[in-house]
């Protein structure tokens, strides 16, 4: 009986072909730039809390879809009476829960935190979301976002690493004032 051979490649020495040069974390914007800068660290930072946010939203929605659902069936029911309120209040969550901005929430955490130390460049963004924030339902959703606990353990995470790699938030904060000050020994007169 005839049997066929497996199909071999021909095997090509580790040296052919082109050679890429070793990646070094000192090549502009690899990792050992984000060492370096804090404002770097911030904004990666910042992705990684707004993923978390991003996966506290995906909770919440379901929670309240969850908890629409039963009190829709409640109010079918007729057994227990809950007025139309309760429905009215959580399709309010829900709406709030679907539209909440995840990057604005991510740098009001950042900065109750104390990460966000001089970052505001999307000032007038944060100042127009918290004018859509200012009912009391979107604010308790948003507060219920950032309070998760996902959200909390990654803060938390990206405090330390920044304790770790900068030192201190009150060190940061007191060596950018002193390289904008004058010097102290120059004469004003």
């Amino acid at each position: 009986m005839w049997m066929a051979k497996p199909l071999q490649r021909p095997s090509r020495p580790a040296s052919a072909g082109k050679s890429r040069p070793a990646k070094t974390g000192a090549t502009k914007g690899g990792k050992g730039s984000r060492d370096r800068d804090p404002a770097k660290w911030l904004h990666h930072s910042l992705k990684t809390i707004h993923k978390a946010l991003k996966q506290a939203k995906k909770f919440e929605v379901r929670k309240v879809t969850r908890r629409l659902a039963q009190a829709r069936k409640a109010a079918d029911d007729q057994s227990k009476p809950t007025g139309p309120d309760a429905t009215i209040k959580l399709e309010q969550q829900l709406q709030a829960a679907k539209q909440a901005d995840l990057d604005m929430l991510a740098q009001q955490a950042a900065a109750k935190a104390g990460l966000g130390v001089g970052k505001s460049s999307n000032a007038p963004a944060a100042a127009a979301a918290s004018v859509q924030a200012s009912s009391t339902v979107a604010s308790a959703v948003h507060q219920r976002l950032i309070s998760a606990s996902c959200v909390q353990k990654q803060i938390t995470e990206q405090l330390n690493e920044f304790r770790r790699r900068f030192g201190s938030v009150q060190q940061q904060q007191q060596q950018k004032p002193q390289h904008l000050a004058p010097p102290a020994d120059a004469d004003v007169d």
